[in-house]
């Protein structure tokens, strides 16, 4: 059995740094990576003085959920959900919340999740270690609208979506809330909020609901990923289930996880994000421009979101999983990133990539020119 593709997945994922192996064996440099999850160098040090962090005094012994009761509750609170209705448990990141929650439902018999595409690559190889068949639903690239799916049809089905949609730049809209609400009646949502924009959480309108799952990783969001926790919300009847599995799944919290929610909850996150959303918005406005004179790029971002997708809809889907015509484009051009192939981007959108906001610098905007320029012409 080959290692490297026990998960469909990250088989992908090793298939483009291939690709970027054979560029920096070749001319000696890395391509520069347009859509890689860390911000560049010259986008961290404009925001490493605005992060304020306070740590907790005692780091030797561990830190669970039950011991710091206060901060649950002002998260839960702050995320829009009523302490009375809702419990949560603490753990260090996204990814471990997504496993957590995976587990509760193979736990609860179900065999299948109804995923609305695109979603987090971690929730398919969850899923395939589980033995759960996802079912995927697409939605329109454009408006961000869930198509195939009325909620007449689905009853006592789990519906796992990410909010925004993953990697696209909009947050979910009023119609597909509309939709969520009526699924809600018959049928459990799971909500991940980890990159949501603070105040434009799923939570804050249908997070009561005894059918809703909430995933929450603020700093996220923000694209800061070595201080960071994660928080899953659930009803309060599934306390047991989470409180016993964080012990073998998960463990304790870390200090730095402790610290992130300090940050969160006393006031320092706020600065933090007003601080980088200030410079993404000027990196979109350069995005924005530059696609505005390429009519074969289709861009779109009105909320403004760090992670986002341009797309080139003319050109082939297919292509966005072809080696060779990636290796053409990568050898040309000195970018990296990874297409919307990768993560179940709807066919509709032709070859489309990912783009990191955060990775703003002089390189990211030549690169990306260069790359631009080069799909309108291929």
């Amino acid at each position: 059995m080959d290692s490297k593709k026990l998960f469909d997945t990250i088989s992908t994922f090793d298939e483009l740094e291939g690709l970027s192996e054979q560029y920096k064996k070749l001319y000696s440099i890395e391509p520069f990576n347009l859509s890689y999850w860390d911000p560049s160098g010259d986008f961290s040090k404009k925001m490493l003085p605005y992060i304020k962090l306070k740590y907790p005094k005692n780091s030797i012994n561990y830190i669970f959920t039950y011991q710091i009761e206060n901060l649950k509750n002002q998260l839960l609170i702050d995320l829009g959900f009523d302490p009375n209705k809702k419990d949560a448990i603490f753990t260090p990141n996204g990814t471990t919340s997504i496993m957590m929650v995976v587990h509760w439902i193979k736990m609860k018999g179900f065999s299948k999740l109804n995923v609305i595409c695109p979603s987090y690559f971690s929730l398919f190889n969850n899923c395939q270690k589980e033995n759960i068949k996802i079912i995927k639903h697409k939605i329109n690239y454009i408006t961000g609208d869930l198509l195939e799916i009325n909620p007449m049809k689905y009853r006592d089905e789990i519906f796992w979506l990410t909010n925004p949609i993953y990697s696209l730049g909009f947050h979910l809209n009023k119609k597909n809330l509309d939709i969520i609400e009526q699924l809600l009646v018959k049928n459990i949502i799971i909500a991940d909020d980890c990159v949501a924009h603070k105040y434009k959480e799923i939570s804050r309108v249908y997070g009561n609901h005894k059918n809703f799952i909430g995933i929450y990783a603020p700093h996220k969001s923000v694209c800061i990923n070595g201080i960071k926790f994660s928080a899953i919300v659930f009803s309060k009847e599934d306390e047991p289930f989470f409180d016993q599995s964080i012990d073998f799944l998960c463990g304790g919290l870390n200090i730095a996880s402790v610290a992130a929610i300090n940050n969160y909850l006393d006031g320092s996150y706020e600065i933090y994000k007003n601080k980088f959303q200030e410079h993404i918005n000027g990196t979109h406005l350069f995005v924005k421009n530059i696609c505005k004179e390429i009519p074969q790029a289709y861009y779109n971002n009105a909320d403004e979101h760090y992670l986002t997708s341009i797309s080139f809809p003319k050109i082939p889907y297919k292509l966005s999983g072809n080696k060779k015509f990636l290796w053409n484009i990568m050898d040309n051009t000195g970018a990296a990133f990874i297409t919307g192939h990768f993560n179940n981007y709807p066919k509709e959108s032709g070859f489309s990539f990912r783009v990191n906001m955060a990775r703003d610098s002089s390189q990211f905007r030549s690169t990306l020119t260069r790359l631009l320029l080069f799909l309108a012409h291929s």
